[in-house]
């Protein structure tokens, strides 16, 4: 029997009618990306009273960033994907979401800045989550519900930082940041525990590894690593998905993790902004999975496209709003920041074979990570060398250039909503 006789009747699974058990996939995908936006909104939306118990300042609030985003990043692209394509999407998705629940539970013990950094800067490299859980989704899911599937883990992200910022406006200012670490950092760990007890591996995933030697070399098969993925079938793909990755992330960086500090120059109050930041989170969901649709029906070239433009508009109208505009204008440039990523799961997807699928998609969100760590050194010193309104005005214009000539580089997949690649 041919390999390619093995493969199609391994994937029945994956062409049947849409059941429970995708829609659970799904619900768990998300949540547990959720998870981990609830952690990773801690620090941002509790600054002020992390500034006060350990002397945190700005500059010490982008080393941290920094150090977390960074390292998921690195871990991300060398490590996470490799695993992710040798020892399953499950396993991964399980440990990762574990890691972040461990060590923001015991960030909640720190005794100085030191200590506090330790434990957050493990706690995120717990982030790989997103593309682990993007990938057991997109293989576990009939094809032609693929997209609008996938496009609701970000919605998670929205759901998880906005539960975590109205939690630190309103509760944590009464019980204080460490009980509120301790209750958000157990959330991943309920999600781990779901995710191993009531998920399968892909099927997929399966079928490649009940391949023998002859059938791999038969089709070209080849360890999953970043040289691979910069081979001249691959390197296209690659390059085209990072640079979008990398650089996308800066809109919701600004809009979530600095928000806060940004709207107090502006003469908005903690409380206030913290709801702002919930309000855009929460419509944010609705985006998300708006845009998962939108991939369905358009593509994700097209959706991409046509966001990355009117996101760069939206800012340009936040440079430009008044003190009456400014928060509605603040949540429309969080919507859309959040918007992007329904749609942006489903081009790693599309773009990387099913044997090195976790490799290319750590890698991108790998390269997503690394945006968020690099804009987290560089933030800082460019308010304090020019000003916010700079900062916004390059990621309206030069990163949004960068962010639609990505997407033009990558190609597109033969048909919208059609099968996966397999080899």
């Amino acid at each position: 029997m041919s390999a390619t006789t093995i493969t199609n009747s391994q994937l029945e699974v994956v062409k049947e009618r849409l059941t429970a058990y995708h829609v659970w996939v799904m619900v768990l995908g998300v949540l547990g990306y959720a998870s981990v936006a609830a952690d990773s909104a801690l620090l941002p939306t509790a600054f002020p009273l992390l500034s006060k118990d350990l002397g945190l300042d700005l500059s010490i609030l982008g080393y941290i960033y920094a150090a977390g985003f960074i390292s998921c990043g690195i871990i991300g692209m060398t490590v996470a994907g490799r695993a992710t394509d040798k020892w399953g999407r499950k396993p991964v998705m399980v440990s990762a979401l574990s890691m972040t629940a461990v060590f923001t539970m015991l960030s909640s013990l720190a005794w100085n800045v030191e200590s506090f950094t330790v434990a957050r800067t493990i706690a995120t490299v717990g982030y790989v989550t997103w593309a682990t859980a993007g990938v057991l989704i997109a293989e576990s899911v009939p094809s032609q519900h693929r997209g609008w599937m996938i496009g609701c883990i970000p919605a998670g992200w929205g759901l998880g930082f906005g539960l975590s910022a109205l939690f630190s406006g309103e509760v944590a200012t009464s019980i204080g940041w460490r009980p509120t670490f301790l209750l958000i950092g157990a959330l991943p760990l309920v999600l781990a525990l779901l995710v191993a007890f009531t998920i399968k591996e892909t099927p997929r995933f399966l079928a490649i590894k009940r391949m023998n030697s002859s059938e791999l070399a038969a089709l070209r098969q080849a360890k999953p690593s970043i040289k691979i993925l910069f081979s001249s079938g691959l390197r296209r793909r690659t390059i085209g998905v990072s640079l979008f990755f990398f650089f996308a992330v800066w809109m919701n960086q600004l809009t979530s993790y600095y928000s806060i500090p940004y709207l107090a120059t502006r003469g908005i109050d903690f409380v206030t902004a913290n709801n702002a930041i919930a309000i855009g989170s929460w419509i944010g969901v609705i985006a998300t999975v708006i845009t998962g649709l939108f991939t369905v029906m358009r593509g994700s070239h097209w959706t991409l496209i046509t966001l990355s433009i009117i996101s760069g508009l939206s800012a340009i109208g936040l440079l430009v709003s008044e003190t009456d505009t400014l928060i509605p204008i603040f949540i429309i440039c969080m919507v859309l920041a959040l918007a992007l990523w329904g749609a942006a799961p489903n081009l790693t997807q599309e773009a990387f074979p099913t044997w090195v699928r976790g490799t290319g998609s750590a890698f991108a969100s790998g390269c997503g990570w690394a945006g968020y760590g690099i804009s987290s050194l560089l933030i800082q010193p460019m308010v304090s060398a020019f000003s916010w309104s700079t900062i916004w005005i390059i990621v309206a214009i030069p990163i949004t250039l960068i962010l639609v000539a990505s997407i033009f580089i990558t190609p597109r997949p033969q048909g919208r909503n059609a099968d996966l690649p397999d080899f």
